[in-house]
């Protein structure tokens, strides 16, 4: 007759408490990490978070980052404005004339969220 201490292994066998030590082979990972990549990613990643915070933030100087040197869109600063307050809050309410770029606005604000806002749902 099968029973379930048989499938046990013999660091598992009373409590995860104490089954959990440093000096178990079998709990600890095997894998060994490259430690110059560790040492270059851990010193360069508080400059990652501080670009990831400003371009969350301004969403504007961020595409004015990516543009091309020829081409691409020039924004004005009322445009800038609203697509900071789409970015940063959850509801805005605007109203605007004709040839404003309502639509170009509202996509270039729900493909910035997708990109900095990983896992989020946007209807």
């Amino acid at each position: 007759m099968t029973s379930r201490k048989n499938f046990q292994r013999d660091n598992f066998k009373y409590t995860k408490q104490s089954s959990r030590l440093d000096s178990d082979p079998e709990f600890n990972s095997p894998v060994q990490a490259n430690q110059n990549k560790v040492d270059t990613f851990e010193r360069n990643l508080d400059k990652w978070i501080e670009f990831v915070q400003w371009a969350r933030w301004f969403p504007d100087l961020w595409y004015d980052l990516i543009k091309p040197e020829k081409g691409g869109m020039r924004l004005d600063l009322d445009q800038r404005v609203f697509l900071r307050c789409m970015s940063r809050f959850v509801s805005t309410y605007g109203v605007f004339p004709r040839g404003f770029g309502k639509t170009m606005l509202e996509l270039m604000s729900i493909y910035h969220t997708a990109i900095w806002f990983p896992d989020i749902t946007i209807a």
